[in-house]
């Protein structure tokens, strides 16, 4: 990480997401979305204003590159960030309803990468170096063979 000389920088790793409808494992790692995706997205959507409203994962060829990318939002637990953006950064939540007009969860994390970019950093992530996640033990599998949440089966 330090040799990319980058001011934030992150391995990747996954972990479960509800995607399509299904639980599946994905990068923790946040792209944004092109214009063409935006303009089918925006038609099918009422509401959405701008791309910098929706983003998407990285996709498993992005995963698979071992390259450093740009992101939206990066694997944070694996993270180097230069003292630099502490000069200017600290943690903290969003306020949703004020940001965005809309009740949604959120983390200190997304915070921390919104407020880089705001500060005009760009973060990164070099999907060479895959981490492990501490997801076992998560999820169970249900009688019809779906993963479902430990805490809530």
């Amino acid at each position: 990480m330090l040799s990319t000389g980058k001011d934030i920088v992150s391995g990747v790793y996954s972990n479960y997401f509800v995607s399509s409808g299904k639980l599946k494992i994905l990068p923790v790692a946040w792209m944004q979305i092109g214009d063409r995706e935006f303009e089918k997205i925006k038609a099918k959507v009422p509401g959405i204003k701008s791309r910098e409203e929706i983003r998407r994962h990285m996709t498993s060829e992005e995963y698979e590159s071992n390259r450093l990318i740009e992101v939206l939002f990066a694997s944070a637990g694996c993270m180097l960030i230069s003292k630099n953006v502490f000069e200017d950064i600290r943690y903290g939540l969003i306020d949703m309803e004020k940001e965005y007009g809309k009740q949604l969860k959120t983390t200190d994390d997304i915070y921390f990468f919104n407020e880089a970019r705001k500060k005009g950093f760009k973060i990164f992530c070099h999907t060479k170096l895959k981490c492990d996640h501490l997801v076992s033990g998560k999820y169970l599998q249900d009688g019809n063979g779906n993963l479902v949440r430990k805490d809530i089966a």
